[in-house]
């Protein structure tokens, strides 16, 4: 689709200005174009061809894309693959947190015992040094 640019803040190709005429491929226009552009007349010369961005899709444009095309198997179950790599990822990371975190637990306990026996010892000291001044 041939769309005319209205508002410079979107991923545009480079060079593109309000005004420019961009060819959008497909039926469905990306959620970080909508209110950003209009549609272009159809005689309209294209100066510039959008190429979507490949990062991690915003949640609406995905539900607007889904709902738009078929599901390709081959990318769902790579993307089926992904997501379980990450859990188990996620997994082994959340167990070694429990684990750092018993470890905190435990050099907390002792530091805590350590300086109650300083603080005896201390006192204990005290104590020993005024015993012997009194005479």
């Amino acid at each position: 689709m041939k769309v005319v640019i209205t508002n410079r803040k979107a991923p545009w190709p480079a060079g593109a200005a309000v005004g420019s005429v961009v060819e959008v491929p497909g039926a469905v226009l990306p959620g970080c174009l909508v209110g950003k552009c209009k549609p272009a007349d159809a005689d309209a010369k294209v100066e510039h061809v959008y190429e979507p961005q490949l990062p991690v899709p915003v949640l609406a444009e995905t539900k607007v894309a889904a709902a738009a095309t078929p599901a390709d198997p081959d990318a769902l179950k790579a993307a089926e693959s992904l997501l379980a790599e990450a859990r188990r990822e996620a997994d082994e990371l959340r167990f070694l947190l429990a684990k750092a975190q018993e470890q905190v637990a435990a050099l907390t306990t002792e530091r805590d015992e350590a300086k109650a026996d300083l603080a005896k010892a201390q006192e204990q000291v005290a104590a020993a040094s005024t015993v012997g001044k009194g005479k």
